[in-house]
């Protein structure tokens, strides 16, 4: 008898354990309603620093970074792994008539994965990074594309806007 009242609950915690973790896990639909969330907020936050065009310092959106040499740039103090220590962030692009870019990322942790795309310019919003495809300053609408960057790659959030 113990070893079924063991069996039925062993069968409730791990039901509980999958409630849990279902009820908390992201369906597509709310995680696109974030997507679309984080876009206009974005999309609002470029067109407040369009019309003034602040220095890069004065710009909340704005990555520290440092020339280093040509059309590459250093970014500094980025962590994007989350564990306190600065990872390698570094982009390099083409000449201005190719118009491409590689974002080049290497954790603290070894991990190392790069992002290939047009044009683009790293900022930060809120908490997490991004890389914005096309002029920040666009207002050409669905001329521009966000991915946002994590220890695991870059994630498409935003196709056009």
């Amino acid at each position: 008898m113990s070893d079924r009242l063991n069996c039925v609950y062993r069968a409730a915690v791990i039901s509980v354990a999958f409630f849990a973790f279902s009820t908390n896990a992201k369906t597509p639909e709310k995680q696109g309603e974030e997507n679309q969330k984080i876009c206009a907020e974005v999309a609002k936050s470029l067109r407040r620093i369009s019309n003034t065009m602040p220095p890069s310092y004065e710009n909340p959106l704005y990555v520290d970074s440092i020339e280093t040499g040509g059309r590459s740039y250093a970014y500094q103090n980025v962590d994007l792994d989350g564990d306190g220590k600065p990872d390698e962030v570094t982009q390099s692009c083409g000449s201005p008539s190719d118009g491409t870019c590689t974002l080049y990322v290497a954790l603290s942790s070894g991990a190392k994965y790069q992002v290939d795309d047009a044009t683009f310019h790293v900022m930060r919003f809120k908490t997490k990074y991004y890389v914005l495809v096309g002029h920040p300053t666009s207002m050409k609408s669905h001329r521009r594309r966000l991915h946002a960057l994590s220890a695991i790659g870059a994630k498409l959030v935003c196709n056009s806007f």
